[in-house]
């Protein structure tokens, strides 16, 4: 394989970002990787890649093309923290696909559900020549947690390149097939490589944290029950996991470290039941769920942590 790609990295100093970096770094299409950060930092990451940080995010296109002259993709890897009334920001992700014009995006920062339709539906109206129909979204099933996964019954929880499926959502059909080619050439021949729509993908990777914050959850309610009745419940939940039927992922509960916390379960969680709320289809499941994580927070820590945002409504 020839090594001629210059590829940028929008938001290289988040954890999604710096393990697109490691990803690219290893890749065979890639010869150089440019880490561009919108802090104010400018610093050398090492393994060929260089970084460059413009003043803000006005200069995102310009600080890229004069760094990378110009980059052949960009990836999107900037925050999408949750707002005050609990749905994702999409504000810095927003302008990034504005001032990024015409070259290859791809975003693998969470989507609010807004967006991801916003993006089909501009590219619907300008296909081919649209900014958006130039823009894939590529969520990454990894996280920060300490939590051991098997690597043999579900994914590596760090590594790109060992993923078992690259879910690539894009209106435009050769824009698709380009994303997954190129990771084709740098994951296992076994990784389930997937085309669908931006709002597909988006969803896709809101459904999977929601429903590993409401396995959590019932493993916590669970457990508590289990404590009144005088119970063991990790002798029960052994039980329960002999039934091929159950995964007993996200299902041990801990006193120590109560309910579904990190930084993807509770926000994720919030985007859909917000979005659903404005949207008149509210999420009562969803629901129960954020105000028992707010009030286990409340009770054990002393805070309602992620779950803050989260109002009875």
């Amino acid at each position: 394989m020839n090594k001629s790609l210059t590829v940028a990295v929008l938001g290289y100093e988040g954890y999604i970002g710096k393990k697109t970096v490691d990803f690219l770094l290893q890749h065979p299409l890639v010869q150089r990787v440019v880490g561009v950060d919108l802090t104010g930092s400018n610093l050398d990451i090492g393994g060929g890649t260089q970084t460059y940080a413009p003043h803000g995010a006005d200069d995102v296109w310009g600080v890229i093309d004069r760094s990378a002259g110009p980059a052949d993709m960009t990836f999107v890897c900037l925050p999408t923290n949750s707002r005050e009334d609990g749905g994702l920001d999409d504000d810095l992700v927003g302008k990034a696909i504005t001032f990024l014009q015409t070259n290859p995006v791809i975003i693998c920062s969470t989507l609010p559900i807004g967006l991801a339709r916003s993006i089909e539906e501009k590219a619907a109206q300008f296909p081919g020549a649209d900014i958006y129909a130039n823009v894939a979204v590529v969520p990454h099933f990894i996280g920060e947690s300490k939590y051991y996964i098997p690597e043999d019954e579900y994914f590596h929880p760090t590594e790109i390149r060992r993923s078992k499926f690259i879910i690539v959502g894009a209106t435009n059909p050769r824009l698709r097939r380009k994303v997954i080619d190129f990771y084709a050439a740098a994951v296992s021949p076994s990784c389930h490589l997937v085309g669908t729509t931006p709002l597909n993908a988006t969803l896709a990777k809101l459904f999977s944290n929601a429903s590993a914050a409401v396995k959590v959850t019932m493993a916590n309610q669970f457990a508590d029950i289990c404590a009144k009745a005088g119970a063991d419940y990790g002798e029960v939940l052994e039980l329960w996991g002999l039934n091929p039927l159950n995964s007993k992922m996200h299902m041990r509960a801990f006193k120590a470290d109560r309910g579904a916390g990190g930084k993807c379960l509770p926000k994720d969680t919030m985007e859909v039941l917000t979005w659903g709320e404005r949207n008149g289809n509210r999420v009562g499941l969803l629901e129960m769920v954020a105000a028992l994580n707010k009030k286990l927070y409340r009770t054990h820590k002393g805070e309602a942590n992620e779950w803050r945002y989260y109002n009875e409504l």
